[in-house]
């Protein structure tokens, strides 16, 4: 919560508060050597801990713009949630806002979501969240899933919180995309005449520059590799490659190529210990230069 502030942090301590509470019997054995009351009593702490560093009517801090720039002075939210509080504001009347905002975790979509609905200013617009895939442990449910993003695709819901990725008049990136598939994939949702496509950076920070400089330099280096390669010579290069790179067991006669290594990685991750807070994936980067893949 270390980008939102003190504010956020209290009602992500409370969405977890709320999960172990209504955890069930399955979600109970997944705390793997923690006791679920113990959880919560450390959680119910941290949260008193908290808000003792809020004023009894701090909700007053969000009805204003001024506000609000007061509760960055005080650190009680940070200034990048300032800004996209900027942001929305700017983005006009609700009836011809859609807006998708991009963040990394789905913690920071629920928190958001919450956030913002609180803000007095912004109440005319219609906020809601969409949170992991079909596979994560706290996903929404597939008909929760269609009915938000019906409500958004229909223009009831003009701002949606998402790790995902629905077509929209204006992306609001909050968080940096990591990879330049990430960053073609929301790029591309803006698809509405006059769409806006925004990427939050914090000032003065090189590390984040050069990361999204680095995945601008890969987008238009695979977008000239698609555009300008040799049709004949790529199947012949694919297939010399999958015979090369092929993993034979003697024994069985079981083959493992590039293509089947993917999905084989995807089972064996969803196999491995989850819990609400971490559901084990991997990511996969590729090298253009020497023209590989590995997974982490």
């Amino acid at each position: 919560m270390d980008e939102l502030g003190l504010v956020c942090a209290i009602e992500a301590t409370k969405i977890c508060i709320d999960a172990v509470s209504s955890s069930n019997s399955t979600d109970r054995r997944n705390f793997v050597m923690v006791n679920v009351a113990q959880c919560k009593s450390f959680l119910e702490e941290v949260l008193q801990k908290l808000a003792e560093r809020l004023p009894a009517d701090f909700e007053l801090l969000l009805k204003t713009e001024n506000d609000c720039a007061a509760a960055v002075q005080k650190g009680y939210i940070s200034s990048k949630l300032y800004e996209l509080i900027q942001i929305i504001r700017s983005l006009g009347m609700p009836s011809q806002v859609v807006c998708l905002i991009f963040v990394e975790r789905n913690i920071t979509a629920k928190v958001l979501e919450r956030f913002i609905k609180n803000v007095c200013f912004l109440s005319h617009f219609t906020v809601s969240y969409l949170a992991g895939g079909s596979s994560s442990v706290d996903a929404l449910t597939p008909k929760t899933q269609k009915d938000i993003l019906d409500s958004f695709r229909s223009g009831k819901a003009n701002l949606l919180f998402t790790t995902d990725v629905p077509d929209c008049s204006c992306v609001i990136r909050f968080d940096l995309p990591k990879t330049a598939r990430s960053y073609i994939q929301s790029h591309g949702r803006a698809r509405q005449a006059g769409s806006h496509y925004v990427i939050m950076l914090e000032r003065g920070n090189l590390q984040q520059r050069d990361l999204l400089f680095d995945i601008i330099k890969n987008k238009h280096s695979t977008v000239d590799i698609a555009l300008n390669r040799d049709q004949d010579s790529l199947v012949s290069i694919v297939s010399i490659n999958e015979d090369l790179g092929a993993y034979y067991v003697d024994s069985t006669g079981a083959s493992v190529t590039a293509d089947s290594s993917v999905s084989l990685i995807n089972t064996y991750c969803q196999n491995l210990p989850r819990d609400k807070y971490f559901t084990p994936k991997p990511i996969f980067r590729y090298t253009l230069d020497a023209g590989t893949m590995s997974a982490q």
